[in-house]
């Protein structure tokens, strides 16, 4: 993606201007301060992204009332199109014009722009001077975060969010901490908890008598039980009265059924069965008679018809036997009327394809012509090879060529190379400086740090020798004090001390003086083994430049070198690859040859063509056989034809038909056969009948017979030998049956109320009434005794339920509930915002480490590019942070220094170098234009020259906006990829 030009019709203090930024991939927009160049890199991205209304308002031009503009943008795949956004037209949304006549909204912008904001866009392909001031504003011990923040996203954002995190997780809960919310909490729930346990031990008197009440309920329940059983007793009881009526009334039946015949043998349904049986039998004797009447006349007129068929009998067949053959005979005329004219077509088309292929082959040719199965493949390999001869020919000539060309492009560079080479002399020389150039550094940095140790020295040296002027003036004036003392009072004892105190401070002044002059004598020993050596930053980047220069050419010298080497043998190998060819070559035109003898009519066709021609002779040997199977075939059905004329006037010459054509002779015969045809049809139909006839005679014998057998196994199952005793036991057994029905329903009634057991008691013994309600009496005696029972434990349930209840209506005991409820909710949702500022925290650790994973190496690798070249070679590796170790870099003589060991400037260097790869790495997946917007004021001129020569080498892979207001950067462009804001603005 590049920005071709930007039209503004009005933004801020742009009002009808154009800017044209095609000249170049890397444009350098210059304009003093107040020119409007942070107007116009917010129009560029309002134009690609849009504002908010209130953000857009600010940005109204005071002198026009139209807020907006158009971008024209090159894409890579759809080509150039304009992006055109106007404040109060579409809510400010853009409309996109494409090469191909077309408008898009928004939404296809934000497709082309792979869902890029304002927001990622300038924390990724826009930095300015206020990002390197804000790092230089930073603690030390943050700069290394806050740079490993940036390979992450591009700004210093996410270091601010952590910190922000940490403080907020820090505000809710610490491990020791006592002030934080969620500690405080717990403390309150605690001291809740310890309330609530008092409450419980004041309150054991209502565990008591909770278990009193469970008891009662329990007893309540025993006797319920009880109760519910004498109950059950006495329904019992009053059952079996009920059932005294019934169980005399079973015993009554039962003497019945003794009195009734045992035999109970009858068939289920007996009397509809035999009724049906009779009805059924009638009608098939009535149809019996009728049928033999109508058999004896079927015979008499079949034997009629007999006698006249056999008067006839043999002309008739000859004559069926030749209308049968009729219809063959018409197929076979005109299949060979058909055959005749196919052999004609086939004539016509061998001779047509024969004319086609023009090869000197004519018909007795092809009749002789033979081609084995074998000939088809044999045909194909040879044209297969030719045509494969022919492009290895050609392949070989073409890598001959090429080759060829290669060694002498090769040959050429390798001259150049050589010519380019430094010498032995002038390579030393180089070097020599370089060693020079690191031997100065090492010593000017010794320097450094010998002034600082001097400067230590020199005030611990004026220290010394003031404390020791201290420690002598203190000891003469204590010695004084002594011996002024001594005179006074004329003490003996002060004399010493006085000699004390001045020997003390002797001995000490002395030992000040030794430290002191030790001192001088390092200062100068250090002053004196200092060295001056020197060499310009301009004869270093020399050096290094040649020297860097000469290793590139000596690589790709012997790079060369190998790859001549390579093509000869390529070219050795090629020229066995010809011998093969020319081999493959001969032994294919033995082969050609060997067909030449075989088939002369192949030298008139070319062999690309011999498998065409291959199917076009097998299609002609397939007519030819074809003709020759069909003329065979003709003459067969010839003979036919003659055979059959000769066998139907025969026929005809014995009746009137005689000179008559074969199709009316054929009428003839169709006549006398249809007379025949008819009588036989006759005699069948009643042969049919006959039989017909006798089937349903003995059909409906059988019928009769089935029916009547019926009736005898009838009374059989009866044990009965004729129809009245077969009724007279019907009738008993009907009696028996409705005996046992009232035995049966007497039983289920009463089995559904006693089991078994107790049904078969009753039966063969019949309690009296009496017993059984002096029984029921007694019963419901115990259950009145059971109620009253059950009452009083009631009334005692009712007392401890009324205690129990004012004990629950304290209100101390549910007020501390409450209150450790209420707690514990609040504690619940400060753990989870202390959860959920935890997961963000470990969330950014991780994005941190997908990011390390996926992108951090290759973005350090191209940051330790441009670290290395903007520091001159002085810095040759920028290591990432690995577990505990600090964000560090390597210098050129392999120390390794913190970034708090770094200079502000280095820092700033290093800040730009992230950026410039950070933007190079995510380029290669969303091309967007760099923007830069002077973050170079704080360089000098060489490192500013380096940042510069840095960004034009990656201008051909992207596109980059400076803009500035220094001079001296303007100096460093040309002309053809300057914009001066003041020079080039035009009305649109």
């Amino acid at each position: 993606m590049k920005l071709k030009e930007a039209k503004i019709y009005g933004f801020g203090k742009w009002v009808d201007y154009t800017i044209d930024f095609s000249n170049d991939s890397f444009v350098c927009v210059y304009g003093e301060n107040e020119s409007g160049k942070s107007t116009l890199q917010r129009f560029i991205l309002f134009i690609l992204f849009g504002l908010p209304p209130k953000q857009r308002n600010f940005y109204v031009p005071k002198t026009s009332s139209k807020m907006g503009g158009r971008l024209t943008i090159v894409d890579t795949e759809i080509g150039e199109y304009v992006v055109e956004r106007v404040d109060g037209t579409r809510n400010g949304a853009a409309i996109c014009y494409t090469p191909d006549g077309l408008e898009h909204d928004e939404k296809w912008l934000k497709k082309r722009l792979n869902g890029m904001s304002a927001s990622i866009y300038e924390s990724i392909y826009s930095f300015d001077a206020a990002d390197l001031s804000a790092i230089q504003m930073m603690k030390q011990d943050d700069v290394g975060e806050v740079l490993l923040g940036i390979g992450l996203t591009g700004s210093t954002h996410i270091h601010t969010v952590e910190k922000q995190l940490d403080t907020k997780i820090g505000e809710l809960f610490k491990p020791y901490g006592t002030k934080p919310k969620v500690n405080v909490h717990l403390k309150k729930l605690d001291e809740l908890t310890k309330d609530i346990q008092q409450y419980k031990q004041e309150e054991s008197t209502y565990v008591e008598k909770t278990e009193n009440l469970a008891t009662l309920k329990n007893e309540k329940e025993r006797l319920q039980t009880k109760l519910r059983v004498k109950k059950e007793s006495i329904l019992h009881l009053e059952k079996k009265l009920q059932a005294i009526p019934y169980l005399h009334e079973l015993n009554s039946n039962s003497e019945q059924m003794e009195n009734l015949p045992s035999d109970k043998s009858f068939p289920e349904n007996g009397i509809s069965r035999l009724s049906s049986l009779n009805e059924k039998v009638l009608p098939l004797q009535s149809e019996m008679v009728v049928l033999k009447q109508d058999e004896e006349k079927y015979l008499n007129e079949k034997n009629q018809i007999e006698s006249e068929l056999i008067s006839d009998s043999a002309d008739g067949k000859a004559a069926q036997k030749l209308l049968e053959q009729k219809q063959q005979f018409l197929n076979q005329k005109h299949q060979l009327s058909k055959l005749n004219e196919e052999i004609k077509q086939h004539d016509l088309k061998i001779k047509n394809q024969l004319n086609h292929i023009n090869i000197g082959l004519t018909n007795e040719r092809i009749e002789t012509l033979q081609l084995p199965f074998h000939i088809e493949k044999k045909w194909n390999d040879l044209k297969n090879n030719q045509v494969k001869l022919d492009m290895e020919l050609e392949q070989l000539a073409e890598e001959d060529q090429e080759m060829k060309s290669k060694q002498a492009y090769l040959q050429e560079e390798l001259n150049k190379c050589k010519e380019n080479r430094l010498s032995i002399k002038e390579r030393a020389k180089f070097e020599e400086r370089l060693k020079n150039y690191h031997e100065t550094a090492l010593l000017t940095k010794l320097g450094q740090d010998t002034k600082k140790k001097k400067r230590t020295w020199k005030k611990k040296q004026a220290t010394v020798e003031k404390r020791s002027q201290i420690v002598l003036l203190t000891s003469f004036v204590l010695m004084a004090i002594f011996l002024i003392t001594h005179f006074i009072m004329n003490l003996n004892n002060l004399i010493n001390f006085a000699i004390l105190t001045f020997v003390i401070g002797i001995i000490y002044w002395s030992r000040g003086r030794i430290l002191i002059k030790n001192i001088d004598e390092l200062i100068r020993e250090t002053n004196d083994g200092l060295k001056s050596l020197s060499s310009t930053e301009e004869e270093i980047q020399e050096a290094n430049y040649f020297i860097t220069k000469d290793d590139d050419l000596k690589n790709s010298e012997r790079l060369l070198n190998d790859q001549l080497r390579n093509i000869d043998i390529q070219l050795l190998q090629l020229h066995e690859k010809k011998e093969s060819w020319n081999y493959k070559k001969n032994r294919l035109q033995e082969q050609i040859e060997e067909q030449y003898q075989l088939y002369p009519f192949l030298k008139e066709v070319e062999i690309t063509f011999w498998p065409e021609l291959f199917h076009t002779l097998k299609n002609l040997l397939v007519l030819q056989h074809d003709k020759e199977d069909m003329e065979s075939e003709a003459a067969s059905l010839t003979e036919k034809q003659n055979q059959f004329s000769r066998k139907v006037s025969r026929l005809i010459t014995e009746t009137d038909g005689k000179n008559q054509s074969i199709e009316q002779q054929f009428y003839f015969v169709q006549q006398k056969v249809n007379d025949m045809r008819d009588k036989q049809t006759r005699l069948s139909q009643l042969s049919d009948l006959i039989d017909e006839n006798k089937v349903r005679q003995q059909h409906l014998l059988e019928n009769i017979n089935t029916y009547q057998n019926k009736m005898k196994q009838l009374f059989c199952m009866a044990n009965v030998s004729d129809e009245e005793s077969f009724y007279k036991k019907a009738n008993e057994l009907d009696q028996l049956e409705q005996l046992q029905t009232s035995i049966n329903n007497i039983n289920v009634q009463f089995l559904s109320i006693f089991t078994n057991e107790e049904w078969n008691d009753l039966i063969h013994s019949i309690p009296r009434e009496s017993e059984l309600e002096m029984d029921i009496q007694k019963n419901k005696t115990d259950v009145e005794k059971i109620e009253n029972k059950i009452e009083n434990i009631r009334q005692q349930i009712a007392d401890l339920h009324a205690d129990l209840i004012r004990m629950e209506t304290s209100e101390d005991y549910s007020r501390a509930m409450y209150q450790f409820d209420l707690e514990k909710n609040k504690l619940n949702d400060m753990a989870r915002k202390w959860a959920v500022l935890k997961t963000a925290k470990e969330t950014v650790n991780e994005t941190k480490r997908r990011y390390r994973n996926k992108y951090l190496n290759r973005v350090i690798d191209r940051t330790t590019v441009y670290f290395k070249e903007l520091t001159g070679n002085q810095y040759i590796q920028v290591y990432i942070p690995e577990k505990d170790m600090p964000f560090f870099v390597e210098a050129a003589d392999h120390i390794r220094y913190t970034l708090n060991e770094l200079s502000q400037g280095t820092i700033n260097q290093l800040y730009v170098s992230l950026r410039l790869a950070i933007s190079e790495v995510m380029n290669e997946e969303k091309h967007f234009p760099f923007i830069i917007d002077d973050a170079f004021v704080h360089f000098d001129s060489v490192r500013t020259s380096k940042i510069l020569n840095i960004l034009q080498k990656q201008s051909p892979h992207q596109q980059i906006i400076l803009f500035t207001c220094k001079q001296e950067i303007l100096d460093c462009f040309n002309s053809g990829n300057v914009i001066e804001l003041k020079k080039m603005v035009s009305s649109v």
